[in-house]
């Protein structure tokens, strides 16, 4: 009978840490583009056409609202 020996195995290699970058503030410059930007947006698109809901409801002013309105039809059923 044959006896086999495990191999030997280096461990595994260290994985090196990501590096943080650690964020910096915008300069004047930047500023002030950032403001144009988000104004030159407000005036000529729809923030909508994105996915982005300004005007966004809750989950809690939703659910209220669909349960006013199907007792409205409950009721309008009934009459």
């Amino acid at each position: 009978m044959i006896v086999l020996e495990p191999k030997n195995r280096s461990p595994p290699p260290k994985v090196p840490k990501p590096v943080v970058i650690p964020p910096r503030s915008l300069t004047e410059e930047e500023m002030e583009y950032l403001d144009y930007f988000t104004e030159f947006c407000i005036y000529t698109e729809s923030p909508s056409i994105y996915g982005i809901h300004i005007n966004a409801q809750t989950e809690e002013e939703v659910t209220t609202e669909q349960e006013a309105v199907s007792e409205e039809s409950k009721k309008s059923l009934d009459s």
